[in-house]
């Protein structure tokens, strides 16, 4: 992974963390999940890390 991509998994963790500390009613991921596309779709997050960002979205 390079330096970019890990940053921006870092980004998109911390993002995710923040909503899922909110009460269920509250927390909004339509735009994140949208976002996480997009940087998947120009190659800017692997894979590997959309799909561990999305499991953690699921809890």
């Amino acid at each position: 992974m390079t330096a970019t991509q890990i940053l921006l998994g870092n980004i998109l963790k911390k993002r995710i963390n923040e909503q899922l500390a909110k009460p269920e009613d509250q927390r909004e991921f339509t735009s994140m999940i949208e976002s996480m596309d997009i940087l998947l779709a120009g190659g800017k997050i692997t894979a590997d890390q959309y799909t561990e960002l999305e499991n953690l979205i699921s809890q």
